[in-house]
């Protein structure tokens, strides 16, 4: 059985389209995302749920793929 969590990603869009580069536009949206990660409210009926593990998976992730590094302030 699989169950699904669903929550609204709201971007600043006034700072994205400032951007000019691919790079820095992708870099925008995955700190935003993880931003995102780390505010998320966690419903009660998740208490087995990582939320730490999720976290520094999707900050690693972002990493492998050069997308942010390790010394930004996430």
């Amino acid at each position: 059985m699989y169950k699904c969590l669903t929550a609204d990603f709201v971007v600043d869009f006034e700072g994205y389209f400032k951007l000019k580069t691919k790079e820095e536009c992708l870099k925008f949206l995955a700190l935003s995302f993880v931003n995102f990660l780390k505010d998320l409210k966690y419903p009660g009926k998740l208490k087995k749920f990582e939320k730490d593990k999720l976290l520094q998976t999707v900050k690693n992730t972002f990493i492998e793929n050069s997308i942010i590094s390790a010394h930004d302030d996430i």
